[in-house]
């Protein structure tokens, strides 16, 4: 991505749409990767590309943890505080590195990272609560904490020092979501947002959009997110930006949000599949659209990651539970 070297970016010429179109020739299979011990309910986080998984599951009596899911099994990642605490994992790299976040000693919540069979406190900006959201293969950490002012700014961890990246001009609030292999964060700080030399610069905007925020980035940088649209009711659209460019996913049948993106430029997310009522995830591949199937045959969940080998993680409402929200799921 075409970024500024200070301030904010140019609104370069932004695109339209990316005309996406069904690929019926696409089938996936998905698979149940099951909850931890006494839990109803999980949800997949992110994927590495050794297809390990990470995300949370309730333990039943509102508590809720972290966990890892390797060959089929799901191990619990535990917590800062121990069993009475929550906790969630948000990504991982590919050696193995799991950032999230987790309840602390202090009664907040606390940006957290599980290395080698240790959970390790990040700290905060100076408020109570934060959490990681990404981490690169070099051990970049980044996500958003409150401030010792009550304001919400992203953050990157680095070598155990927590920098605060600031906010757009004007704006009192940003989030870093995920961050790159050369260390660019992405987020939101009034619209999507992009972190280079820990400046923050605006990403264009699509047609017609009120504003955006970045969910993703790959290593080859390409952001992705939605828009959100005017009208009556919130209406977000799937976006891509590649060379600073706005791109539309063209996925026109109502709300849709782009959630990840790997190096290959496969992006997976959620999408509205009846308006208002149900919603459903997605693969979008060059134009193509392929919609993922839920458990049991039925429809709905989303699609958080995807790895560089295609395999898609995210979560599934489970048929035999209705009082689950869902289980975590792959697709491949």
């Amino acid at each position: 991505v075409a970024v500024a070297a200070l301030g904010l970016l140019p609104m370069l010429a932004p695109t339209a749409g990316g005309g996406a179109t069904p690929d019926p020739g696409r089938t996936y299979e998905v698979v149940d990767l099951g909850v931890l011990p006494g839990g109803i309910s999980s949800q997949g986080n992110a994927i590495n590309d050794d297809g390990v998984v990470v995300g949370s599951s309730d333990l039943g009596d509102m508590v809720s943890h972290a966990f890892l899911s390797r060959d089929g099994r799901m191990t619990d990642l535990g917590t800062l505080v121990g069993p009475s605490g929550s906790s969630e994992a948000n990504d991982l790299n590919d050696r193995g590195v799991v950032v999230g976040a987790s309840s602390a000693a202090d009664g907040g919540y606390h940006p957290t990272m599980w290395l080698d069979g240790r959970i390790v406190d990040l700290g905060t900006l100076g408020g109570p609560f934060g959490r990681a959201t990404g981490v690169n293969d070099r051990g970049d950490v980044v996500g958003f904490s409150e401030t010792a002012t009550g304001e919400t700014h992203a953050f990157r961890w680095r070598r155990g020092r927590m920098t605060d990246l600031g906010t757009v001009p004007g704006q009192g609030f940003s989030r870093a979501e995920a961050v790159d292999a050369e260390g660019r964060a992405v987020g939101e700080s009034g619209g999507a947002v992009v972190w280079r030399h820990d400046e923050p610069a605006l990403l264009p905007l699509v047609t017609g959009a009120d504003s955006a925020a970045a969910l993703d980035t790959n290593d080859r940088g390409t952001i992705v997110g939605y828009s959100l649209m005017p009208g009556g009711a919130s209406i977000n659209r799937a976006v891509m930006w590649r060379h600073g460019m706005a791109t539309d996913l063209g996925l026109e049948r109502g709300s849709s949000q782009a959630h990840g993106v790997n190096d290959r430029g496969q992006v997976v997310g959620t999408r509205e599949i009846e308006p208002l009522t149900s919603s459903g995830p997605f693969l979008w591949e060059d134009g193509h659209v392929t919609m993922l199937p839920a458990l049991g045959g039925g429809q709905g969940g989303g699609a958080t990651g995807i790895n560089d080998g295609g395999v898609i993680v995210g979560s599934s409402p489970d048929p035999s539970n209705p009082g689950s929200v869902g289980h975590a799921v792959v697709w491949r």
